[in-house]
């Protein structure tokens, strides 16, 4: 079995998959909106408004949102999101053993008082440690009694699953 940082990759790589969705969605979303601006959809777009947000936009039009001071506005809130990614960028790479020891101790803590007292926490864990072909965060030994997930068929080095670590 393999050991070690599969298990922080795994919920690194996740974090990294949410983050690129979210900023796709917004991306698609600005990209149409930009793309009903600039080739004269704006009736259809008023028309969307109106029906969709007759509340929230008071009755106005769609000329008087899209003035340059709202779009000046949008892409400035565009550039700072990007720069706010980019500076969490650089502090992952800068910080990376920093932060990979602290998810460790972390996810260690996890395991050594949730692992047997928590069956939902025990089952997410067991699923893991499946899927990633791994036990632990550094081996069998983080557990006071070794899971069966861990116990490969015929495995007697740690009296799979009884004995106490």
């Amino acid at each position: 079995m393999a050991y070690g940082q599969g298990f922080i990759k795994s919920i690194f790589k996740a974090f990294i998959v949410i983050i690129n969705v979210i900023v796709g969605l917004i991306g698609c979303g600005l990209v149409t909106l930009g793309f009903l601006i600039k080739f004269g959809f704006k009736t259809v777009l008023a028309k969307w408004i109106e029906k969709n947000l007759d509340d929230f936009t008071n009755s106005s039009t769609i000329e008087q949102n899209l003035n340059p001071i709202s779009i000046t506005f949008i892409v400035l809130v565009l550039v700072f999101i990007l720069l706010m990614e980019s500076a969490v960028f650089v502090v992952f790479v800068v910080n990376n053993t920093k932060i990979n020891t602290k998810i460790k101790q972390s996810i260690s803590n996890i395991v050594n008082n949730n692992y047997d007292t928590d069956p939902k926490m025990k089952k997410f864990l067991d699923e893991l440690m499946k899927k990633d072909n791994c036990c632990g965060i550094s081996g069998p030994d983080d557990f006071k009694v070794v899971p069966e997930i861990c116990c490969k068929s015929g495995d007697v080095s740690h009296d799979c699953p009884k004995k106490p670590v």
